[in-house]
């Protein structure tokens, strides 16, 4: 669990993920979990996110004012998916499959890609 908390990128995470899995084998979900929000939080981090919260509907991504989001992909995404971003710099999407996963996309679409 250190370890993986601890990697400083994706790619000591995918090495960790290896490794780990050539050690035990098949991984229980909530191991792949553990790696799948700790990819998350790793790109949070990168793009300067203060938060992000899951909804009784989906999930809320709350924006630092330096966050590395294009304005583009963020308003093309909002006018598109649905989502709302409110003035405050929160961004509610509703979703109902995977959190961790459909985050992920999300920040991914949003993201400046400077």
């Amino acid at each position: 669990y250190k370890r993986i908390s601890s990697a400083s990128d994706e790619e000591v995470l995918r090495k960790l993920y290896e490794e780990i899995s050539d050690r035990y084998g098949k991984l229980p979900e909530s191991v792949e979990n553990l790696f799948e929000y700790a990819k998350l939080r790793k790109l949070a981090e990168e793009m300067r996110v203060l938060s992000i919260d899951k909804t009784p509907t989906g999930f809320a991504i709350k924006l630092n004012q330096d966050a590395k989001v294009s304005p583009e992909h963020l308003m093309n995404f909002v006018q598109t998916d649905g989502a709302v971003f409110t003035p405050n710099g929160i961004l509610r999407v509703e979703s109902k499959e995977n959190i961790l996963e459909e985050t992920r996309k999300v920040l991914e679409q949003i993201r400046n890609d400077n």
